[in-house]
């Protein structure tokens, strides 16, 4: 029966859009909210904010969370903005704390408010950078995320610990054109699983590439000592036909101070961004590599009727000792389908072991054949 200015906002944080309204002159004014007790066929009680509102027209609808889970307004008045809060139960009562699986282990999760002032769950990482031309920029998020992660091997907190891990993320990074939250720039893991050695993990995110991980390193006890274990990732700017950015692993090098070796993937990508050509090269120090390379051609159906991606017809593997012949091998897996997209038969053929480059001879023996039959 008020009248006056009506705004939606969600109150208590339901995902409903809850009625706002205000009713009085500018100077003066008075807020009633209608809580939405359904998909919006159903209304709460009218109820009043107990004091009053002074420049109506600068109230600002806003869905802001603080670090008791508060939903509020904000209005702009000058130079001036004050919030009125309304508080509600807290988003941690929607955070998944337990889960028991079907074995009756036990997940526990544990989750941290970034913005408060005692938490040490974010941190800042000077070198990290972002392209703010192109409307990113770093900021301190109003998030709950996971902090602490505890499994144990029966549903209860006393039994057996087999996973403790916790965690911390680095400058969260928004977009002002669209995008909105876009991820955070580096996540840090302290793996105390193995008490009491400690692993911690960086993981560099690129939030300008849908967040894809681009290093990974790996260090026992002090997360500024010198790395067992490296992986760097590399990322093309592949965009779909609508022009949404659909980065594509291209390259990986992982190295591994503990056994010597480094191991260097590259993918190549045909149709339908299905991998075409994987070659994987292992090295132990300076010594020869063993690359294998496997090859895949698909059978893609895209029609009104039938939309079948990437079935695979046809994949060679071919392991290559740097030229050392006795190390050469090639074989060939070959498939057919039915017209449903049911693998009918596959067929496996090898090539001549050590006697020529493996990439010189095609796998031409039949060794095995078998085949499918399905109900109708």
């Amino acid at each position: 029966s008020n009248s006056g200015e009506v705004f939606f906002c969600d109150v208590n944080q339901d995902g409903c859009a809850d009625i706002m309204q205000v009713s009085g002159t500018s100077s003066s004014a008075n807020l009633y909210y209608y809580i939405n007790r359904g998909g919006g066929n159903s209304w709460g009680a009218c109820q009043k904010y107990s004091g009053t509102i002074r420049n109506k027209e600068g109230i600002v609808a806003a869905h802001v969370a603080d670090n008791s889970g508060a939903s509020c307004f904000i209005l702009v008045d000058g130079m001036f903005a004050d919030t009125f809060y309304y508080t509600t139960p807290s988003p941690r009562l929607r955070q998944l704390t337990a889960s028991v699986d079907s074995y009756g282990k036990m997940i526990v999760n544990t989750y941290k408010y970034l913005p408060d002032k005692n938490s040490i769950t974010e941190w800042w990482d000077e070198s990290l950078t972002v392209n703010n031309a192109n409307g990113y920029a770093f900021r301190i998020l109003p998030l709950y995320v996971l902090y602490k992660e505890e499994a144990y091997i029966a549903a209860n907190l006393n039994s057996p610990q087999y996973l403790y891990r916790e965690y911390n993320y680095f400058n969260g990074v928004t977009h002002n054109q669209g995008l909105g939250f876009c991820g955070f720039t580096k996540i840090r893991t302290y793996d105390y699983t193995d008490r009491p050695t400690v692993v911690i993990i960086d993981e560099l995110h690129d939030p300008q590439k849908r967040g894809v991980v681009t290093s990974v390193t790996k260090r026992h006890s002090s997360a500024t000592s010198t790395p067992y274990l490296t992986v760097t990732n590399t990322y093309d700017n592949n965009s779909t036909t609508y022009g949404k950015l659909n980065p594509r692993l291209t390259k990986t090098v992982e190295s591994n101070t503990v056994t010597g070796v480094t191991t260097t993937t590259t993918c190549t990508y045909g149709s339908y961004d299905l991998p075409t050509k994987v070659v994987t090269s292992r090295r132990i120090g300076s010594g020869t590599a063993q690359t294998e390379t496997v090859s895949r051609t698909y059978q893609n159906t895209v029609t009104t009727s039938k939309y079948i991606l990437g079935l695979v017809t046809e994949e060679s593997v071919v392991k290559d000792g740097d030229g050392d012949l006795a190390l050469s091998w090639k074989e060939k897996t070959v498939n057919t389908y039915d017209t449903y997209g049911r693998i009918s038969t596959s067929k496996l053929y090898v090539g001549p072991y050590g006697e020529r480059p493996a990439g010189t001879v095609d796998a031409t023996n039949l060794v095995s054949e078998t085949r499918w039959q399905d109900d109708s």
